[in-house]
C-alpha cells in the first residue's frame, strides 16, 4: 500500500532547464515555512513529486502550455489530466510555477495569467466536475468538494520572472558575482539589497546581470531571505498570501505539528 503523506505536492514549472524542478522545490520549502513556521516538513509528512507523464511534461514548456497551435493541444490535455488526477488524491496538491512576464506594476496586463485561467485552470475544474459527477457526487456536495480540490491548485507567479525572486538572495548573488564574474554587477545587487522592491519592476532581470539563469538553484538553497522578500509586498508576497488562504494546505501543515 502506498505511504499516506499529510501533503503530497506535484510541483510543476515551465522552466525546462536542468535546475528548474530543484529550484522550485527549494523555494517551495521556504515558502511553506513562512505559511506555517511550526510545520514539520519531514519526508514522513511531505512528499514532493516531479511530473512523470512525458507528454504532460512536454506541455509544461512556456511556449507549449499556453500555445494556440493545434499540435500542442494533446500535450496540454495530458497536463490537465495529470493535474486533475493529483487533485483527486486525498492529500494531493499541485503548485504550478509560471512567470508573469510583466513588471509587477503591469501585472494586470499579463497574458500568461489569462491563458493559465483559460487553458489550464478552467479545464482542470471541468474535468474534476466530471470525475466527481461520475462518482455519484451531486448538488451542494459536488460544489463543496470541487471548491476544496480547486483550492489545492496553487499558481506561483513571479513578476517579471523567477529571477525576480532568486536575485533577492543578494548575499549569495554577490558571492557568485565576485567568484565567477569578477564582481561585474556588485553595485546592481547592492542596489537591489538596499531597495528590494525594485526587483519586481525590472523587465527581464536575468538579462540585466552576469548571473543570468545559470545559478538559480544555488540562489534558492543558499540562505534565501524569505521574510525580507515577503515584506516587499509584491509578487512573492502575493504567492505566500495565496498559500496562506488555501485552507486545505493550512490544515495539512497543521496536522504535521505532532508528527516527527
Amino acid at each position: 500500500m502506498p505511504k499516506a503523506f499529510q501533503l503530497s505536492i506535484l510541483l510543476l514549472t515551465e522552466d525546462s532547464g536542468k535546475q528548474g524542478y530543484d529550484t522550485l522545490h527549494a523555494l517551495t520549502v521556504e515558502m511553506l515555512r513562512l505559511v506555517d513556521a511550526q510545520a514539520r516538513l519531514t519526508k514522513e509528512n511531505l512528499d514532493f513529486e516531479p511530473l512523470q507523464n512525458e507528454q504532460a511534461r512536454l506541455a509544461l514548456r512556456a511556449n507549449t502550455w499556453k500555445s494556440s497551435e493545434s499540435r500542442d493541444e494533446p500535450r496540454r490535455v495530458e497536463l490537465v489530466r495529470t493535474i486533475a488526477g493529483k487533485l483527486m488524491e486525498p492529500n494531493g496538491f499541485v503548485f504550478f510555477h509560471f512567470d508573469g512576464d510583466r513588471r509587477w506594476k503591469k501585472r494586470r496586463d499579463s497574458e500568461n495569467t489569462v491563458k493559465f485561467e483559460k487553458l489550464i485552470k478552467s479545464r482542470v475544474e471541468l474535468l474534476l466536475r466530471m470525475q466527481l459527477d461520475k462518482l455519484g457526487v451531486r448538488g451542494r456536495e459536488l460544489e463543496e468538494r470541487l471548491t476544496g480540490r480547486m483550492q489545492r491548485f496553487c499558481p506561483l507567479t513571479p513578476f517579471y520572472s523567477i529571477e525576480s525572486w532568486l536575485f533577492q538572495n543578494t548575499e549569495t548573488a554577490k558571492r557568485i558575482c565576485r567568484e565567477k564574474h569578477n564582481g561585474r554587477d556588485l553595485e546592481r545587487f547592492e542596489e537591489w539589497e538596499a531597495a528590494r522592491q525594485l526587483l519586481d519592476e525590472v523587465e527581464k532581470p536575468k538579462e540585466e546581470v552576469c548571473l543570468r539563469d545559470g545559478h538559480n538553484l544555488e540562489l534558492a538553497v543558499g540562505s534565501f531571505p524569505t521574510q525580507p522578500v515577503f515584506e516587499v509586498g509584491k509578487s512573492f508576497t502575493a504567492a505566500i498570501e495565496l498559500l496562506k488562504s488555501c485552507q486545505p494546505l493550512v490544515q495539512a501543515l497543521g496536522s504535521t505539528h505532532s508528527n516527527g
